[in-house]
């Protein structure tokens, strides 16, 4: 097949976003179908393998602009493409203003997909946006989701909610997790990262990985790592990732004195990131925000610390319960009181044997199941008509 797939992201960002999509598009062209992913022009040079990048013109490198300009651009770009070589289908990242493009299908006949990875509507509420902006999203959704031939969606939260908000058939939707390259995470002798990265080798480690965004619960974790220092002083937390939260981090981190027992890392490139995945005994995966039971949950960084082979303790909502039930690979704290994961997380470390199987259960899972090559064929089993 040769298929479209459009993406407003940087490319050469290292989110969990652009690492999907530029995973997703990398297994397209290697299963060995055409692939070209059209995404604005923020002056990458970037190459992926097997996969043509198109660059589309924006007018002005700003949110707004950018995010206008290359929905409205891209129509002509599709339709060049479309009268040059149509694709077979045209599989999207959900922009409501991508149908200014996309309602071409109705001339072009190709297959289309929109894979829907988040709630805009429940984030505004969440964030108490003004009652307009929250229309004018759910109306342009509404016109989005008319032109679709099936949608791929991570958790079956979000398909629901899609299928009661815009009256949406549940048969026509692929429920599809995230997932991770096992060839780029993989588990790596411990010491061997830990000296690589500058670490205490004596040290025990938690790890954090993602954007300081209220909703990662991200502050909940400064919270119950005094009860965890308390109980051994050794312990330090990792902090990988940056966002809207870090200097209020910072300041909280400093306030409750732990500022030797949290190290901010930062923003750190893909190449990096399993070293510090295996510099760690215990990977973390809090979730304590109300959007999670409504959207469900299917975190990268979840998927990638599976396939490290280290055990995880993560919270029991958007569905991670079921994750943990079928797999084992660690552990599940049911309780929104963020001092609650103390006991788990000590309970854990003192069992090495059992810290070693929930490593090999994760990395397993991601072998059998939670890969790019096994999501993306079946993505494109369903574009195919299949």
């Amino acid at each position: 097949m040769r298929i479209f797939y459009f993406a407003r992201i940087d490319i050469e960002a290292n989110d969990a976003g652009a690492r999907h999509v530029l995973e997703t598009c990398k297994q397209f062209s290697a299963i060995g179908h055409e692939t070209l992913l059209f995404v604005p022009d923020l002056g990458s040079t970037r190459k992926l393998p097997g996969v043509k990048i198109i660059q589309v013109p924006i007018l002005l490198r700003k949110p707004a602009f950018t995010y206008f300009s290359f929905h409205a651009v891209l129509f002509f770009y599709l339709l060049y493409h479309c009268l040059k070589n149509k694709p077979d289908a045209v599989y999207t990242r959900l922009q409501p203003l991508e149908w200014w493009a996309t309602w071409l299908k109705i001339i072009f006949r190709f297959r289309y997909a929109i894979e829907v990875n988040g709630l805009p509507l429940v984030e505004l509420k969440i964030n108490q946006a003004p009652r307009w902006t929250r229309s004018v999203t759910r109306i342009l959704e509404w016109i989005c989701y008319r032109f679709p031939d099936f949608w791929v969606v991570p958790t079956t939260q979000i398909r629901d909610f899609l299928c009661k908000e815009y009256g949406l058939d549940p048969k026509l939707f692929l429920v599809v997790s995230n997932g991770a390259d096992a060839e780029v995470f993989y588990p790596m002798d411990q010491m061997s990262c830990r000296s690589q990265l500058e670490l205490d080798v004596n040290a025990t480690y938690l790890l954090f990985m993602g954007g300081f965004s209220k909703w990662h619960g991200i502050l909940e974790l400064i919270e119950m790592l005094p009860d965890l220092v308390r109980s051994n002083s050794n312990i330090k937390l990792l902090l990988v990732g940056e966002g809207q939260l870090t200097a209020g981090l910072r300041a909280r981190v400093s306030e409750r004195g732990l500022e030797q027992n949290v190290i901010f890392c930062g923003r750190r490139p893909l190449a990096e990131m399993p070293a510090l995945i295996n510099a760690a005994d215990i990977c973390l995966a809090p979730f304590f925000d109300e959007r999670s039971p409504i959207t469900g949950l299917s975190p990268l960084k979840l998927f990638e610390y599976m396939a490290c082979g280290k055990p995880i303790v993560a919270s029991a909502l958007g569905g991670l319960d079921e994750i943990f039930q079928a797999h084992d690979m660690g552990e599940v704290v049911s309780s929104l009181d963020p001092k609650m994961w103390t006991d788990v997380i000590l309970t854990l470390l003192n069992d090495p044997e059992r810290m070693k199987s929930c490593g090999e259960n994760g990395r397993k899972a991601v072998i059998e199941k939670f890969n790019w090559r096994s999501i993306s064929e079946n993505i494109l089993n369903r574009l195919s008509g299949n």
